[in-house]
């Protein structure tokens, strides 16, 4: 069973995604939901959705999710992250720039630093109770949860990270 916040956040992504398609956006959900919509089911409650964007659609999108209610709130450089909400409901988009196919950190104090690979190049269109969303490589994925700590110090390692890991290479060997 859902709860109201899961549905709530479910039904936003769902929102978002399909506008962003509509305006010819590149958006990639990532985080705990995208583990979600990989494994087709809910495996856990949610603080917030986390998505990867291009830098150059930045302004486009977050002017998108203000026209469907949402606040832009400052939390990290604006070339590396754009995080906005609407009520208890929380949208983190980092922000990426592409080159050859290749992801990079679009900017910020890590700006310029490779992404996984495979993060684009591997994404998927995946479905969730009726919601649809573009969802980055699980690869890539899984190398994003098990490095975080490394790349980012000040950032333990959770639990529900290497839950997730686990449950995302169980995807890739079903």
């Amino acid at each position: 069973m859902m709860d109201d916040l899961a549905q709530r956040q479910l039904a936003a992504i769902a929102e978002f995604s399909a506008a962003a398609r509509e305006l010819n956006r590149s958006l990639w959900l990532r985080g705990g939901w995208a583990v979600d919509f990989i494994l087709g089911r809910i495996s856990r409650s949610h603080r917030d959705v986390d998505w990867f964007a291009e830098s150059k659609d930045a302004d486009a999108l977050v002017d998108l999710l203000r026209q469907l209610g949402w606040t832009e709130v400052a939390r990290a450089p604006r070339e590396q992250q754009r995080d906005l909400v609407k009520g208890d409901l929380d949208f983190g988009i980092a922000l990426i720039r592409l080159k050859d196919g290749q992801p990079f950190v679009g900017g910020g104090p890590y700006g310029g630093e490779n992404w996984p690979a495979t993060m684009i190049s591997e994404s998927r269109r995946c479905q969730l109770h009726g919601a649809e969303a573009d969802v980055i490589g699980i690869e890539a994925q899984i190398e994003i949860k098990k490095m975080t700590p490394t790349w980012v110090p000040h950032l333990c390692r959770r639990q529900k990270d290497l839950t997730d890991i686990m449950l995302l290479k169980s995807a890739l060997s079903g």
